[in-house]
């Protein structure tokens, strides 16, 4: 889009308990276009999904990438909620990187999890990319505003969240925990 004449860059920001470095030849090789911002956050016992934690600030880091971001682009991601809460559009890719064996990872059955059984509409709550090709379409056509998933993703915030007071979340979840219990 650079060549287009378009000014966009990309902030990285990997997944929190990746600790490889697997990226950094291509954040150097990239840096003029891509800014890594690593999330804040800390192992608490190991490495795991289950022990490492954000951080407060990781809480403000977030929020401020998302404000001011125009987008996002995630694989199976939950950040889609952290940026519909700023009227931000979420680009999910649905295909097999090149690079992997296959059988390796399947990214398509990743979306078949039950948290995404309750998008009100799976074809338009976020833009989906198929292919490589198809994530440029998408930044593309979200910039220019050819596409506008964005209602359909409150939609899907409001079945997950209560938009109206999404800092209560905790609190409700507790307090289900609860009744279950």
């Amino acid at each position: 889009m650079r060549d287009e004449g378009r000014d966009v860059a990309i902030i990285y920001r990997k997944v929190p308990i990746d600790f490889s470095g697997r990226y950094d030849a291509i954040l150097e090789e990239y840096k003029d276009v891509i800014t890594a911002i690593d999330p804040l956050w800390k192992p608490m016992g190991g490495n795991q999904w289950n022990q490492v934690m954000p951080t407060k600030e990781d809480f403000t880091l977030l929020v401020n990438t998302c404000y001011h971001c125009e987008l996002v682009v995630n694989i199976c991601s939950s950040m889609v909620f952290d940026f519909i809460a700023h009227d931000k559009p979420t680009i999910y890719p649905n295909y097999e990187q090149p690079q992997l064996k296959k059988g390796i990872r399947d990214i398509g059955q990743n979306y078949k999890y039950v948290h995404f059984r309750s998008m009100p509409d799976y074809d338009t709550t976020v833009t989906w990319a198929m292919n490589k090709r198809e994530i440029y379409d998408g930044i593309k056509g979200l910039l220019d505003g050819d596409l506008d998933p964005v209602p359909m993703t409150k939609k899907w915030y409001g079945i997950v969240n209560e938009p109206e007071s999404p800092e209560k979340a905790s609190e409700r979840i507790w307090d289900g925990i609860n009744e279950i219990a």
